[in-house]
């Protein structure tokens, strides 16, 4: 039996032996949505329609013929999950977060505290929209740099994040409340969870990347920025209010 669904148009293929003789409701598998479908029309309705109607001029039932038996259809296959999650992938930003986003000034600064460096990192940031991107030696150094312009991202690379509070994190302590504010703080470390939003709290960073995430920087760091940036956004308004 071969019917299109009255909603998406979908064409159906129903083997004629599974379709009840008389009206029945039916699903579409594209659009999920259910209409009503007659039965009686198929080859099977109309044979044991005209049986019946033979018994009953007779008294007799007919010799059955058998009617070869339609193959069913072979349900689609379930889609292969993608093998990188939605937040592996930078997609087109919407208006209202292109706007976000150009209100972060495009400036970086790097802290590298670990034993070897890393590639990748200079690029990520470039995805970002992160133009001015600077090295430092030492934290102290880059908190020194902050006081002075309005920052954007600052960057800490170390090998291992010890439990809070972290020794070589106590220079951000000495930021004024301002720059602190206008800084958003990512630490990459051997040992944390990428978007570990607790344990970033316990540290006072904004956002943590696990160091074998260097791949996927931009799209997950652009992601917390993105929360970090709302959220400053609405306490601003409130608090002018």
């Amino acid at each position: 039996m071969r019917i299109s669904c009255p909603h998406c148009t979908k064409a159906l293929t129903l083997a004629d032996n599974k379709v009840p003789a008389g009206p029945f409701h039916l699903t579409c598998p594209a659009c999920q949505k259910r209409f009503p479908v007659d039965g009686s029309t198929t080859p099977q309705a109309a044979a044991k329609a005209s049986a019946e109607t033979a018994t009953t001029e007779t008294g007799t039932a007919p010799t059955n013929t058998a009617v070869p038996a339609t193959p069913a259809p072979t349900p689609p296959s379930p889609a292969s999950p993608s093998e990188t999650p939605f937040d592996d992938e930078l997609h087109p930003l919407r208006p209202a977060e292109r706007e976000l986003m150009a209100s972060m000034p495009p400036v970086a600064f790097i802290v590298d505290l670990a034993a070897s460096p890393i590639a990748g990192l200079r690029d990520a940031l470039q995805q970002l929209g992160m133009e001015d991107i600077r090295h430092f030696e030492t934290l102290d150094d880059a908190v020194e740099g902050l006081m002075d312009i309005e920052a954007g991202m600052l960057l800490i690379r170390m090998d291992k994040a010890s439990a809070p509070p972290c020794e070589p994190l106590k220079p951000l302590e000495t930021l004024g409340y301002a720059a602190r504010r206008n800084t958003f703080v990512v630490l990459m470390a051997d040992n944390v969870r990428s978007l570990d939003g607790q344990l970033a709290f316990y540290l006072q960073v904004n956002c943590l990347i696990a160091t074998q995430d260097v791949g996927r920087f931009a799209p997950r760091v652009r992601r917390a920025l993105l929360h970090h940036l709302r959220l400053y956004r609405h306490w601003a308004i409130r608090s002018s209010s």
